[in-house]
């Protein structure tokens, strides 16, 4: 199929409505470049499906930050450090979103060593916390690369290690309506086409950063935007597929209301990346 994790996305909602039906999918049809349509549609327990799938992204231009993130801030990185970081402090390093956009590929090597040694010279100079506020100490050009914050607080599970994020944009709330809406926009009319009687419409939401979206929002802010909306598809399942490793999926719209459904208990509807199809 496409891009991204569309066919694994569909796969993993798909073996969880074949699971409320206690049926396997039939008749499966998928759509091609000489054939386009829905993406999937379906038969399970003998009710027809057609599902969309579509990446959100809780701010433009997301996935494009991740890469340059993670050029940064890559495994290895904590190792670097790891000999000046106390066994009873978790430690935390953000930056800005698009802190190293435009950066090319020497650039953000030598942003990532110029990080390093900003933390190496100042970690020995952060406060130790008291039992529970955190500590911190922010850094800028021209001793560091970008803006950035160390800090630390006490943490039994969490002792001895360097935790990397990003300060979320000021109007991340606005970027994630607006991406949703572009989402329900691009999806919906297509969906809305494949409504035959008969049919169910699933929308599938795939969210690669769990670290600043999460279901509940994206339920509230698509019931919000249905009310202005021509159509809305009848379920609409998040994927968070941030880990790479394991998809979770929440259910946030059901027979066209808002839920948040995890399955019959914590962990039910979680799937193992490796293990899913490419459908």
């Amino acid at each position: 199929m496409a891009t991204n994790n569309e066919g694994k996305c569909c796969d993993a909602v798909l073996r969880i409505i074949e699971e409320q039906h206690h049926a396997k999918r039939v008749d499966v049809v998928r759509d091609t470049a000489t054939q386009r349509g829905v993406e999937v549609t379906c038969t399970i327990g003998g009710q027809h499906y057609a599902l969309e799938h579509t990446l959100i992204e809780p701010f433009p231009e997301n996935q494009k930050d991740n890469i340059e993130f993670s050029k940064i801030f890559d495994e290895p990185f904590e190792a670097h450090v790891r000999d000046l970081l106390k066994a009873d402090l978790v430690y935390e390093v953000h930056v800005d979103v698009y802190a190293f956009a435009g950066m090319k590929v020497k650039e953000l090597s030598a942003a990532r060593q110029a990080l390093i040694a900003w933390l190496r010279a100042t970690l020995p100079s952060l406060p130790v916390p008291s039992e529970y506020p955190q500590t911190s100490i922010h850094g800028d050009r021209p001793e560091a690369p970008v803006r950035v914050r160390l800090s630390c607080h006490r943490s039994k599970a969490l002792g001895g290690r360097l935790l990397p994020g990003r300060v979320a944009p000021a109007e991340l709330e606005t970027l994630r309506r607006t991406r949703l809406k572009k989402a329900l926009q691009d999806k919906s009319p297509k969906l809305h086409a494949a409504k035959l009687p008969g049919t169910r419409t699933v929308l599938v939401l795939e969210n690669a950063d769990i670290a600043v979206t999460n279901a509940s929002i994206v339920g509230q802010v698509i019931d919000h935007l249905a009310q202005a909306a021509a159509y809305i598809p009848d379920n609409i399942f998040l994927v968070d597929t941030g880990t790479q490793n394991r998809f979770y999926v929440t259910q946030v719209r059901c027979n066209g209301k808002v839920c948040l459904i995890v399955g019959r208990e914590a962990g039910h509807w979680e799937f193992e990346a490796a293990a899913l199809s490419e459908i």
